[in-house]
């Protein structure tokens, strides 16, 4: 498993929350330690916030590729914010 597959089956473990990671690209085994390391530190900073700061009970990340560039999406179903406020 990736770290990534492994650090949600840990978010899901510590928070009681559902969590799925869908992945439409083939280029994450072709990244560098660099960008893993990257990817993997960003995807952990927001699955923090999901739990701390939005109360989520369900977070879904997504990864896929457009061109060169690899994109994630976190969404989760949590409090969320006022915009007016920040």
């Amino acid at each position: 498993k990736s770290a990534i597959h492994r650090l949600l089956e840990e978010f899901k473990t510590n928070t009681d929350a559902k969590a799925s990671l869908s992945t439409s690209t083939d280029k994450l085994d072709d990244l560098s330690p660099e960008a893993n390391t990257a990817l993997f530190h960003i995807c952990q900073e927001a699955l923090g916030n999901a739990a701390k700061h939005a109360r989520a009970n369900s977070v879904d990340v997504n990864i896929w590729s457009n061109g060169s560039r690899i994109l994630m999406e976190v969404k989760d179903d949590g409090v969320g914010f006022d915009l007016d406020k920040t």
